[in-house]
Parts: structure tokens; sequence; C-alpha cells
């Protein structure tokens, strides 16, 4: 029994002008193609949970939900809320849901990390401290950006995530360009498509990337090299700093452009002989001939599948949701001279309920991995009509369910141990929270010497991400940098030189 808590507001009032009701969660849920060695089970779905755009999960297992009622509905009542479930039994279901915050509007991310909440509701960033992870905001709300679009609904600033270099980093389509600037009135400028990041202690934004028309998903891989899925003219972009990306529609010209960076997959994820906007127009009549090649052209959300607690065979392959398809699509990642190729593999995750839409995915830190369903049954422009009666998170798991360390209440020494370990999630959280306390030099004394000699352990990732908690805590001086630029592994040697 999932039982609710919370000082917000208990309920909202969901709008709903389509036409019929999904597959009761239940079912879907049986009815539901999983990879070979996994299991799936029923998270929470409806009325626990309902439009969820976006979902986190903290250094304690909890999985965090935004749920976005005044998205499309131009409702105005802001009753956009974030909410916490907690599986506290370990069964693969929420037993609790905490409201931790509500009355928000324009609602489209979160990400929990360096002491509290960051909350992206355009046209603001804004944070909310809870530093014991409480679900308790300790403080007064404080503003960080502004600037954000309103107008183009499924085009606005999305997307946080925080990245190995202790950056927060954001997606941004195309019809939603912006202007974004810092409280102190600073901008980097126009970004109509692409990736931006901000840095949480030194208040700087950075555009990242121009280009792509809508990116919704957004990962790293071991190498730390970070890649965004889309929607339209491409559905995998492997992302580098100062790249300027193919658009979809028109070109907004730069007097220092010259050429386009296309995405990395060798085929589109519909039929050939069709273009993107062709595979759009013609989504429902194209549904059989686009099936075995994916589903369509639109992406949402991205996992890479990091680590030892995925089978060997989906090692370094990425995982997306296909909208138009109703399904996950899984695709290799090989790398091809100074960037990366991506070819189809298939679609190991499809459940047969015709509303099935994945919006995020979220590797869990035991190795499951989390899904959420908008469960509706058109897409982003939501031109069958608004529902939002229902959503769904799924979760899988391979094996027996592991339990769970907070990561949060372990001491410096401890985190070391799981960096350098080979499970990438428990490691994210690890770099984070170490990153965080030596920024508010909370990180005891001999860390740092720690960190430095991991640089020159006997495993790549464990010299990465020594490097990376360095540069993210500030601690990354001259000498430590010099080591990793003569690292014997070109990835290291590649970060090196972007942290220089």
């Amino acid at each position: 029994m999932l039982l609710a808590s919370g000082t917000a507001q208990a309920d909202v009032r969901p709008v709903d002008t389509e036409a019929g009701q999904p597959m009761p969660a239940a079912r879907a849920l049986k009815s539901m193609k999983l990879p070979e060695g996994f299991t799936a089970t029923l998270f929470a779905s409806e009325p626990y949970v309902r439009q969820p755009i976006d979902m986190k999960v903290d250094a304690r297992g909890r999985v965090w939900v935004a749920e976005a009622y005044s998205y499309m509905s131009r409702s105005y009542e802001a009753q956009d809320r974030i909410t916490v479930l907690t599986d506290k039994d370990g069964n693969g279901m929420a037993d609790t849901r905490n409201i931790f915050l509500g009355n928000l509007e324009n609602l489209m991310s979160i990400e929990v990390g360096f002491g509290g909440v960051w909350v992206l509701a355009p046209p603001w960033l804004t944070f909310y401290p809870d530093a014991d992870g409480d679900l308790k905001i300790d403080g007064p709300p404080v503003k960080h950006l502004t600037g954000w679009n309103t107008d183009g609904r499924w085009n606005m600033a999305n997307g946080l995530a925080f990245g190995p270099d202790g950056w927060l980093y954001g997606r941004i389509g195309q019809m939603g360009a912006s202007t974004p600037r810092t409280v102190k009135g600073i901008s980097p400028g126009r970004i109509a498509g692409g990736i931006w990041r901000y840095h949480p202690v030194s208040g700087k934004l950075e555009v990242v990337a121009h280009g792509m028309t809508n990116p919704w998903g957004l990962d790293w891989n071991e190498d730390g090299e970070l890649f965004a899925s889309g929607n339209c003219n491409g559905h995998l972009w492997h992302i580098v700093g100062g790249s300027l990306y193919d658009w979809g529609f028109g070109a907004r010209g730069f007097s220092h452009e010259y050429g386009r960076t296309l995405p990395v997959e060798v085929a589109p994820h519909y039929s050939p002989g069709k273009d993107w906007w062709a595979s759009w127009q013609e989504r429902f009549e194209m549904a059989d001939a686009n099936d075995a090649y994916g589903g369509g052209h639109s992406h949402s959300g991205l996992v890479i599948c990091n680590g030892s607690a995925w089978p060997a065979a989906m090692r370094g392959h990425t995982l997306m949701s296909n909208i138009h398809g109703g399904r996950i699509n899984e695709d290799t990642l090989e790398s091809s001279g100074s960037s990366f190729i991506s070819r189809r593999v298939g679609d190991p995750i499809k459940p047969a309920d015709p509303w099935f839409r994945a919006v995020s995915l979220v590797p869990a830190p035991d190795g499951g991995l989390f899904i959420s369903d908008w469960s509706d049954t058109g897409e982003c422009h939501d031109a069958s009509g608004i529902h939002q009666n229902s959503g769904r998170i799924y979760r899988l798991q391979q094996g027996g369910k592991q339990a769970i360390e907070p990561t949060d209440s372990m001491d410096d020494k401890a985190l070391l141990v799981i960096l350098a370990g080979d499970r990438e999630e428990p490691a994210r959280q690890a770099l984070k929270i170490l990153q965080h306390r030596a920024r508010q030099k909370k990180m005891a004394a001999d860390i740092p010497g720690k960190l430095a000699e991991l640089m020159t352990g006997p495993d790549f990732r464990g010299r990465l991400r020594a490097l990376s908690a360095l540069h993210g805590g500030g601690l990354l001086d001259d000498t430590r940098l010099l080591v990793a630029a003569r690292d014997s592994d070109e990835r290291v040697r590649s970060m090196a030189v972007r942290y220089w």
C-alpha cells in the first residue's frame, strides 16, 4: 500500500479531453517484452504518479518525480509538483510518497545534488536547499537563472543532469529559443536548440553546443563523453563543446560557421526512403513500415549501459524511448575516428499498451532501471487531446535486488572505494558527493592526496573519476593535471585537456 505525505497540495485537478483510457497498469506490466534475464515491477502508477515529465534517483535510492500538469494545457493554475517515491521493503514497488514541492508552473526538470534540489520551471532555474535530505526545504529558495522561453511548450529548456565535471547540464529545443541569463544579468547569448551548462558554485552559465531540433535525453559514457538523444533530424548526437549541429528547421547563421556536425547513427529509426519530416507527417500511416526500424523519429530519455551491473551483451549500448513506436530502442555506441557511430540492435523493452510513452530512463543504484511512462496516445504536441489522469513508473531488474546503502551518509574513504569500483551509478553518486564536500571545505584533509594516488591506479575508470573529482571539487592543480595529461590512456589524456 502506497502511503502519501507532504505539506504541499495533496492533489491536483487533472485535465482529460482525450478519448479512451490507457491499458490498466498491471496489465501493461504483464504485457511488457523484456531483455533476457530481466524482470519488471510496477513501481508506481496513477493516482500516485501522473504526468511524469522528469525523474531522478538520489543517493538513497529514492525516486524524485516532476509532475507537469501545466504542460500543453496552458491552464496556468500552478499545479505542477515534485513528489518523492520510496521503496522501503525492497520489493520493487514504492511504499511511500512525499510531496516535496507543489504550486509550480512550467515544471520541466529536476536534479538532486550539491545540497538540495534544482528545479527548472521556465523562465526560472531555482535551487531549494535540503542539506540533510529529510525532504523538508531548509530555507528560502534561491533563483539562479532566468530568461528561458515559455512559448514553445514542447521545446522549452529541460533535462537537468550533473555531469562528471561538476557542472549542471541542460537541453533546449529549437522552438524554445531563449536568451538565458544569471540573476546578475550575465548571458552567454541566444540558444535555439542545443546543450547548455551552469556551474552551481561559480554561477557561470555557458552554451555547450548549438543545434539539433529538440534534444530530450542526455548521458555520459564511461569515457566521460557526452551524448544526447533527439527528435526529428537525428536520434543520437555526440556532444563536443563548441560544436554546431544540424538543425531541423531553418538555420541560425553564425559568422564563424564552416560546417555542421551530423548525428552519429548509421541509419534512422524509421523506414528508409523517407526523410524525418515525412516520417512525422505520416507517422500513423507509416507505423507498420517503421516498426522493423525502431518505430519512428521521435525520442526521449537516454541511458548508456555503463558498468558491470549491465549484461555483457548490453554494455556500452544506448537505450532511449521511441515515442511513436511505444518502445525502448537499443543501439550500439562504437568509437570511430575522433567521434562515434551507432548501429541499431533492437527493441528490448516494449509493452502492448498503445498508450506507452516513456519519457525518462534512469538507472537504479543497484543495477536496475526506472522507466517513466507519460501514458498518452499522442506525442509532444498533444494533438489528440490532453490526458492527465494517468502515469506509470516501471522498474526493471536482473537477478535479485541488492540492498542500497545510502552514499550520502558514507565517509570520504568509503566513497573513494565506490569511486574506484566497476558499478557506474554508485560511482556517479560518490563523485557528486565528493565534489560538493570539497567545495564546502568539508572533505577530509587526506582525501585530495588519495585521489591523486587513484589517478595513477591500474583502472582507467578510477583514474578518470579521480581526475573529475579533483576538478569538480576545485582541487585540481597543475601538477596533478600534468599527471593526467601524460596518462597511458587517451581517454584520460583527452579529459585532462578539457579540464585545463
